[in-house]
């Protein structure tokens, strides 16, 4: 069995990302690959190498380029069993509900501009938010939604 390689990792964290952006299961996307779910959790784990025809396959099914999959990837193999800050970042967002609500509708937007606005109010708020003395991680908040 080969080793675990960081980039495969990184690159799987992004299959899953998109996938989850996308409001697919992990059963749909591998129905649309032709390979069993099981090997799709393989894939987003980073515990089975994609080869290039299946990436292919994955960049079109998630409607995205393949260098989508490598974005950030910089320096990729100098961090530990494959997490990225910016993965880690990603998955925490996607793993709450509001967070995949927020992605989707932020990226709806084609208007940069407007995208900068909100970005700008998110960040307004985050700051007086902190500055009130709330909890910032959301493990520690309550959420009242669920």
């Amino acid at each position: 069995m080969r080793a675990k390689q960081p980039v495969d990792a990184y690159v799987g964290s992004r299959m899953r990302m998109r996938r989850l952006l996308n409001g697919l299961t992990q059963k749909q996307l591998a129905a649309m690959l032709g390979v069993s779910f099981q090997q799709l959790q393989k894939y987003e784990k980073g515990v089975s190498r994609i080869g290039p025809a299946r990436l292919q396959m994955v960049a079109s099914a998630l409607d995205v380029p393949i260098s989508f999959f490598f974005e950030g990837a910089e320096g990729v193999t100098m961090l530990p069993e494959g997490e990225t800050p910016a993965a880690a970042f990603v998955h925490r967002m996607v793993a709450m509900s509001d967070g995949q609500q927020l992605a989707r509708a932020f990226i709806s937007i084609s208007d940069s501009k407007l995208r900068r606005q909100i970005t700008d109010l998110v960040e307004s708020m985050a700051r007086l938010h902190r500055a009130s003395g709330a909890a910032t991680d959301p493990d520690e908040a309550e959420d009242s939604s669920d």
